[in-house]
Formats: C-alpha cells, sequence, structure tokens
C-alpha cells in the first residue's frame, strides 16, 4: 500500500503570475500577444504541485493581499490544494 507524505512548503512571496503566447517576435519592433495566462505562483505553491502529483500531500503557508491574494486562494482552492494563508494590507504581487 502507497502512503502520502504530509509536506508543507512556506512560501512568503506568493505571485499572481501573467504569462503572453505570441506568433512570433521580432525584435525592435511592436509585438502583439496572442493569448495570455494568469496563475499562481511561486516556489512553494509550485513545490506543493509537484508534491501532489509524485502523491503526496503538498500544503502551503504564505502572504497574501488584496485581490491578487484572493485570486491566489481561489485558484489553490480550485486546484485542491491546501493553503494557510495570512492576509496582508498589501496586495500580492503581479509578475
Amino acid at each position: 500500500m502507497k502512503t502520502k507524505s504530509a509536506l508543507l512548503a512556506v512560501g512568503p512571496n506568493p505571485a499572481w503570475q501573467k504569462a503572453i503566447v505570441f506568433d512570433h517576435l521580432s525584435l525592435g519592433e511592436v509585438n502583439r500577444a496572442v493569448s495570455s495566462k494568469a496563475i499562481s505562483s511561486s516556489k512553494g505553491i509550485n513545490f506543493a504541485r509537484a508534491a501532489r502529483r509524485w502523491g503526496g500531500e503538498g500544503e502551503v503557508f504564505q502572504f497574501t493581499g488584496g485581490a491578487t491574494g484572493e485570486a491566489i486562494k481561489r485558484m489553490l482552492d480550485k486546484e485542491g490544494i491546501p493553503h494557510h494563508s495570512i492576509d496582508t494590507a498589501c496586495h500580492t504581487r503581479v509578475c
């Protein structure tokens, strides 16, 4: 029988990560994105994702604030990643 290990990742600096996709890139020119995606991200969050993929139970302890912090918590809830989020007065950073 396979057992799961509980892992707590302390990720004090999460981010709301935005990625954009281009069909092509022309240096020195205006480039237009064809799509974009925003996800919760940090070393702690990504560690918890990887631990869950490998059969462990990854959780995250983090500091979050504002609308971006709420978006991070909603995404973690949707992914089923347990988190202990301490609310702060400042908005969580966007990268």
